[in-house]
């Protein structure tokens, strides 16, 4: 019943997609993240209809690129697969020595497990989906539609679970490619493409508060959507709460403002006050934490006023 659910969605989403255009954007972590917490949209960010190229989806959507040896793989959640990876080289971005690749097993488009072999060496684009809000481990990375290179024997690769070779336009998988060849061509594919937004992994009070372009005292009104109404728990457990804005101790949001505000699960409740460290994309209509640690109580205003100085 759950798959059947999560195609249906997919489904209304790509007509939808289908008739108005698809955005393109190079920040696809922005696009997850608003996916998983407005869940009017939550498999938006699969795209699975939108028929990319290779170098298109390399340029739209590669927050990272590496060359890596796979580990293992486990499930995760009621409908994830963790892949393991050690890093050996980064064509593109700032992936940590050792990585985490989640693919959903709904979507037909990520990668097969039997593809990998911890003989062989891999490249692989990726999108680093990290957030404060985020389960798992502090770097989660997603695979880019399943694009996955054998740099053993490149005629081996894919994308889609097809052959590379159907897909990609730049380069000639029949002759005679190397390494070498690839990876120069990946990385000028993105040169322009941008690095994945960070979280303030700190848990100092004084690095989040100095450090989160905005600071409010909030007061909690109406659920927008509680985390039992959540697609899925699989990623994250959170609450979106309608927030009216009492204080604004730093940042440009205006006093008397009703937001929305994504907070952890089970830790506020209608007519609270809190003080909160956050940030708010343009784009997106969710004011969303800086920090794991953005939830402070009222009795740390004075503390908090005399870090803002």
């Amino acid at each position: 019943m759950k798959k059947m659910i999560l195609i249906l969605i997919v489904v209304l989403l790509a007509l939808v997609l289908n008739a108005g255009g698809v955005a393109k954007t190079n920040d696809i972590n922005r696009d997850l993240q608003n996916s998983i917490f407005n869940d009017e949209s939550y498999n938006d960010y699969h795209i699975s209809y939108t028929n990319y190229t290779f170098e298109e989806a390399i340029q739209e959507f590669a927050t990272d690129v590496v060359i890596a040896q796979y580990i293992n793989h486990k499930p995760s959640g009621e409908s994830l697969t963790e892949f393991e990876f050690v890093v050996q080289e980064r064509v593109f971005g700032n992936a940590e020595d050792r990585i985490f690749v989640y693919k959903d097993n709904y979507d037909e488009i990520e990668p097969n497990d039997s593809l990998f072999s911890i003989e062989v060496e891999y490249l692989i684009p990726l999108i680093n989906i990290s957030s404060p809000y985020v389960k798992m481990h502090e770097d989660e990375f997603r695979f880019i539609y399943g694009i996955i290179i054998d740099l053993n024997n490149i005629k081996n690769s894919s994308m889609r679970n097809e052959s590379l070779s159907l897909r990609i336009e730049g380069l000639d998988l029949s002759k005679n490619i190397t390494k070498h060849d690839i990876t120069t061509y990946i990385s000028s594919l993105t040169k322009n493409n941008t690095l994945a937004r960070e979280y303030i992994r700190s848990g100092n009070i004084k690095d989040i508060i100095n450090d989160s372009p905005c600071i409010l005292v909030v007061e909690v009104n109406e659920p927008h959507r509680l985390v039992d109404e959540q697609a899925s728990r699989d990623w994250m457990e959170t609450d979106i709460y309608y927030c009216t804005v009492i204080k604004v101790l730093k940042g440009e949001i205006n006093i008397g403002d009703e937001i929305r505000v994504i907070f952890f699960a089970d830790t506020v409740k209608k007519a609270e006050q809190h003080i909160i460290a956050v940030e708010h994309y343009p784009e997106s209509s969710f004011i969303r934490f800086t920090s794991k640690n953005s939830l402070f109580r009222m009795d740390q205003l004075d503390e908090i006023l005399a870090i803002i100085g």
